[in-house]
């Protein structure tokens, strides 16, 4: 089964994802962000909790 969508051209969510969202709450959807804007909203998300990456306390 696949989810189905109005855009001919728009990737769908095989069954395993489907499963795994419904079993896990979440799926990983593999190339749906670039790489760079994912490594600068990582970083933004690290400046606004005031967190350090390498620092397990925080």
């Amino acid at each position: 089964m696949l989810v189905a969508s109005k855009h001919e051209d728009t990737a769908m969510l095989t069954d395993e994802q489907i499963r795994a969202f419904i079993e896990d709450g979440f799926v990983a959807v593999r190339g749906a962000v670039p790489r760079t804007l994912a490594s600068r909203c990582r970083d933004e998300l690290w400046m606004a909790t005031c967190c350090v990456p390498k620092d397990p306390i925080t």
